[in-house]
């Protein structure tokens, strides 16, 4: 835990990067390869807002693991959802059904009343990194998707997310150095230990999965797909007999916790619904 955690999105987005020229360069060749690295693509608006975003929510993931048990930030941060949602429909006029809303509204407020219960419980201080991770997170995927679904060059896949990432190798560097000054370089690999390494490896599997999922689906689908993840946690949470630094998780607890997991189920089925007479006419036609 002694680690710098600016120090994890750097590496991870650097191997990311070398990834994505590689795969590039195969695909598309020198051209592609050059796209990756071209200055008016790393630093389109829509890129670099996700850039910063991305890399300020890695770093409040890793803050928070320090205080918090990981099923209560992924309950917790199911608040995304709804956050999600209303920014969308501003940010990119995404429309949600009256039934959504009251969906989305049921889960923020489940969010709430896990977190008024828990309060007690583990350490106050991850609250604040759970925060950042929350509103970052959101803003990361909004601008991402506005990225990879409106390129006004047409870029592809690779292309974008490897600009992304050079984004958040530039920003994580400048986070190092504002939190620990030239001593975060001289001893960049502190305290890096299995754990670390398993977190690395993990964060470079996330950043790719995040990212083709809302190119190929949206940023609030991406939250739905990750409901299966948050159901395992708290599983593993519950065996373990602790959650949130308590001995054993409450009855009520427990009930919010799958209200939250069963209301994010629903607002899928929702607007699974709803799309799918659209993409039946679309057939027809």
């Amino acid at each position: 835990t002694g680690y710098h955690k600016a120090t994890v999105p750097i590496c991870t987005s650097t191997v990311s990067v070398a990834i994505g020229a590689v795969w590039a360069w195969w695909s598309l060749g020198w051209r592609g390869l050059r796209e990756c690295f071209a200055p008016k693509n790393v630093f389109n608006f829509w890129v670099v807002g996700a850039s910063l975003c991305f890399s300020l929510s890695s770093i409040a993931l890793l803050k928070a693991f320090v205080h918090l048990d990981a099923a209560f930030i992924k309950l917790v941060g199911q608040v995304k959802l709804p956050l999600a949602a209303l920014v969308s429909t501003f940010l990119l006029r995404t429309r949600y059904s009256l039934s959504e809303w009251f969906s989305l509204l049921i889960l923020f407020l489940a969010c709430g009343a896990f977190k008024a219960m828990t309060i007690g419980g583990g350490d106050a201080h991850g609250f604040g990194p759970v925060c950042v991770l929350v509103m970052c997170n959101v803003f990361a995927a909004l601008f991402a998707e506005r990225a990879f679904k409106k390129s006004p060059d047409r870029l592809p896949f690779v292309v974008i997310m490897t600009n992304m990432r050079i984004g958040e190798i530039l920003f994580a560097l400048g986070f190092l150095f504002c939190e620990h000054g030239s001593h975060g370089f001289e001893n960049f690999f502190i305290n890096w230990d299995s754990s670390t390494m398993w977190v690395f490896g993990t964060h470079i599997l996330d950043l790719w999965m995040t990212a083709f999922m809302v190119k190929e689906l949206s940023s609030v689908s991406k939250y739905v797909s990750k409901c299966l993840t948050m159901v395992v946690l708290f599983a593993i949470a519950l065996q373990r007999g602790h959650l949130a630094g308590r001995h054993r998780p409450t009855i009520a607890e427990t009930m919010v916790a799958l209200i939250v997991i069963l209301t994010t189920l629903q607002f899928a089925t929702l607007r699974a619904e709803r799309s799918q007479p659209r993409r039946q006419a679309w057939r027809k036609e």
